[in-house]
């Protein structure tokens, strides 16, 4: 937990207009990785990109990479990354969907986002924010996510976060809320 909210705090400085949580910086970040991964790429198909491999493969073998492993070890099984961004002793890998987060040369984090449909993106007005802020901090506590779904519509951002857990963290985001499910439940609401 430490190591995000050390990542994230310089967000206070920012502008309410420019501020946006944990997940909406990743999504920056592999937006930036994305843009520069399709720029290295102009007029050379095969520079720059991880062989095809599907989805469900690329998954597998991700997860079947141990806690811990080596940036030699994770590149020795996955190939070369389709995009790479190193900040300070932190080296980010994508692979598909997946993001691969090595630190001090290694994997500490490995991140999945699932498709969100940006149509769901928006700029909150002053009392959309508010009533968000009403309805998420109605929910307790152990609400499922399939409820939460259903109250709050299709998150901004949804992605699982496996770091030392057998069953991943899910992370929802809505608008300024960070929303972090264990097991199928609510444990933690975070407003940025």
């Amino acid at each position: 937990m430490g190591r995000t909210l050390r990542l994230w705090a310089i967000r206070r400085d920012l502008p309410s207009f420019l501020r946006v949580g944990a997940l909406g910086v990743i999504g920056l970040v592999i937006g930036t990785l994305v843009v520069g991964g399709v720029l290295t790429g102009c007029g050379n198909d095969e520079a720059g990109r991880a062989p095809s491999i599907s989805p469900e493969v690329i998954s597998k073998q991700v997860l079947d990479i141990p806690e811990g492993a080596s940036l030699e070890t994770v590149e020795a099984r996955l190939g070369e990354p389709s995009s790479r961004l190193t900040v300070a002793n932190e080296t980010i890998l994508a692979y598909g969907p997946w993001r691969l987060v090595i630190e001090d040369g290694r994997l500490t984090r490995r991140i999945r986002s699932r498709h969100v449909d940006q149509a769901a993106v928006s700029i909150l007005s002053d009392h959309q924010s508010k009533v968000l802020d009403q309805k998420i901090l109605g929910l307790k506590r152990g609400t499922s996510i399939a409820s939460v779904r259903r109250m709050l519509g299709t998150p901004e951002d949804d992605e699982d976060v496996f770091e030392e857990v057998a069953h991943p963290e899910v992370i929802l985001g809505y608008g300024a809320w960070e929303l972090k499910f264990q097991d199928g439940v609510l444990k933690v609401r975070t407003k940025f």
